[in-house]
């Protein structure tokens, strides 16, 4: 195993729905070959959901929206474990993309109550805050100087308190994030604003072009397990 990420390491994937719990998932998998010092990526829809460190346990809990689907994979990684490779993802091959995502890095220059507004299409959508409850400003290169170094008063992570190369300096690569399912297949053009507490736009409108929507088929239905662990379904 050269290279320093891989999927190849990964022999079998299980996720088993808790019986009691809706939402909650048992997930397992088999890596024979994955050597100490490696980590284990899991990503829920092409988007990193958590990292086993820990090189010889093979199983998490995941909670996800019991009512769709959803696509999981693994990515073993080697170094900077904890930095989202969405790239190296191979195990669906054509990518699906069942959604309208994007995510921007925040503008500090813009008000802590700005909001993103997401046009698709034509009809605009409310993304919610810029700064939500979980997503402080930037602090060095922001307030470097006013409050403790790393911090400087702003009520987030900067130098040395965020995950520090991944964005400019000062932002540390904390971007916004925006999804929406409820989208045919298909193409749809998008664009995104920001706009103050009472709806005013206070930014020119981002272009973010054009995104294929992909057609999913429907789940497969009358799944049985028989005395011999033989899996049977229908589509």
């Amino acid at each position: 195993m050269n290279e320093r990420i891989t999927q190849a390491v990964f022999k079998s994937v299980l996720a088993r729905p808790a019986l009691d719990v809706p939402g909650l998932v048992h997930l397992t998998w088999r890596a024979p070959t994955l050597a100490e010092g490696w980590a284990v990526q899991i990503y829920v829809d092409d988007a990193l959901y958590d990292v086993v460190t820990e090189a010889s346990l093979s199983e998490t809990w995941l909670t996800v929206d019991a009512f769709r689907g959803h696509r999981v994979e693994l990515l073993a990684v080697a170094d900077d474990v904890w930095r989202p490779r969405c790239e190296a993802l191979e195990a669906w091959r054509p990518r699906v993309i069942d959604a309208v995502a994007s995510s921007l890095m925040r503008d500090e220059t813009l008000p802590v109550d700005a909001r993103v507004r997401v046009t698709i299409d034509g009809v605009s959508h409310d993304a919610g805050l810029l700064w939500s409850g979980d997503a402080g400003r930037n602090g060095f290169g922001a307030l470097f100087g006013i409050g403790g170094f790393g911090f400087d008063d702003a009520t987030g992570p900067g130098l040395g308190g965020g995950p520090l190369g991944h964005g400019p300096l000062g932002s540390d690569g904390l971007p916004f994030r925006f999804v929406r399912r409820d989208v045919s297949p298909g193409s749809h053009t998008v664009a995104v604003t920001a706009t103050d507490a009472v709806g005013r736009v206070i930014t020119e409108s981002l272009n973010l072009g054009t995104i294929e929507v992909d057609p999913i088929p429907a789940p497969p239905a009358a799944f049985t397990i028989d005395p011999d662990f033989t899996l049977r379904w229908s589509l």
